[in-house]
């Protein structure tokens, strides 16, 4: 009986030792597929991330060259205006300078003539004063 229950009890083991090992093998196996999965999951899902982040460079990239053409386009037009503003202040400076001169030098013949009028009245002014007395002796002489 010993024996037989001996028996019965390595029989018992060695099927848990059998389904141990079975389960064993299983679980390793489903474990590996686990794995798997979720590195092919991870990887899905750092590619379609990584392509995401991709395509947001390049179209940051683009805007980046659209900037850039804008302002070297806008630089360019500042330059041109900046170039004219220029030229028509020394053309403006010019004219102001000439018109200066032509002015300061009319107003210098004015002086001129002026001081001649001045000149004339004050020889006419002491000619009159001269003649006046003669004149008037003459109206008187005369009865006019």
């Amino acid at each position: 009986m010993e024996s037989t229950r001996l028996t019965t009890l390595i029989w018992h083991y060695m099927n848990e030792l059998e389904e141990v090992r079975i389960r064993t093998a299983h679980e390793v196996k489903y474990i590996e597929k686990e794995a798997d999965v979720r590195m092919q999951s991870s990887r899905k899902f750092w590619r379609t991330t990584d392509e995401k982040y991709e395509v947001k460079k390049r179209d940051l990239k683009n805007l980046m060259r659209l900037e850039e053409r804008c302002h070297s386009s806008m630089i360019d037009i500042i330059k041109v205006k900046s170039a004219v503003a220029l030229e028509q202040l020394n053309f403006w400076t010019d004219k102001y300078e000439s018109d200066k001169e032509q002015i300061v030098a009319e107003l210098d013949i004015l002086k001129e003539k002026r001081q001649v009028g001045l000149d004339r009245m004050e020889v006419i002014d002491f000619l009159t004063k001269q003649y006046l007395p003669i004149v008037e002796d003459h109206r008187s002489a005369s009865g006019v």
